[in-house]
């Protein structure tokens, strides 16, 4: 027998549906070590020690004109009528994840991303749910002006929450 997973999904990004995607959605992590290498071995390890965990998303959107890929794409820009203001440098200086300093908190850009498996189909799990997501850092994002249809790849790094937490499935 064999278990075999299928299956589409729709995305939200701060609850504004994101629209369609060439090919769902890929997470993918990375894990950080510091290696212990020896006189003996060279720079050849004996040991690691961890040191934490890098989490992305990645997918391609066929909506260019989306409000959601609009807001995700430009997260740092100031919103006006619910939507970023595309080419806006936003103020310097803001974190990701919500910081407080003092008394007072500073919100972060990072916002909840929740795919949401489609109806009637054999997906597992039916919900993802990252809830502190961003554009990643050194990331291009092209956008396509041409008679071709406008589809704009994306990656995003994941935050933990205040528990660690990545990302949970239900």
């Amino acid at each position: 027998m064999s278990s075999f997973i299928a299956g589409p999904y729709t995305a939200t990004y701060n609850t504004v549906s994101i629209g369609l995607t060439t090919q769902g959605f890929t997470l993918s992590h990375e894990f950080f070590k510091r290696l212990i290498t020896s006189d003996q071995t060279g720079d050849g390890p004996v040991n690691a020690i961890y040191r934490g965990r890098a989490q992305f998303i990645e997918f391609e959107s066929l909506e260019a004109g989306n409000e959601g890929i609009q807001n995700l794409m430009d997260p740092y820009a100031p919103v006006v009528g619910g939507s970023a203001v595309p080419g806006v440098m936003g103020a310097i200086g803001q974190f990701d994840v919500d910081v407080t300093v003092g008394e007072s908190t500073c919100n972060g850009a990072a916002r909840a991303l929740v795919l949401t498996k489609i109806a009637g189909s054999c997906a597992v799990p039916a919900t993802v749910t990252i809830p502190l997501a961003i554009i990643a850092e050194g990331y291009p994002i092209r956008q396509l002006y041409a008679q071709e249809l406008r589809t704009i790849p994306l990656r995003m790094r994941a935050y933990p929450n205040s528990v660690g937490l990545f990302y949970s499935q239900t």
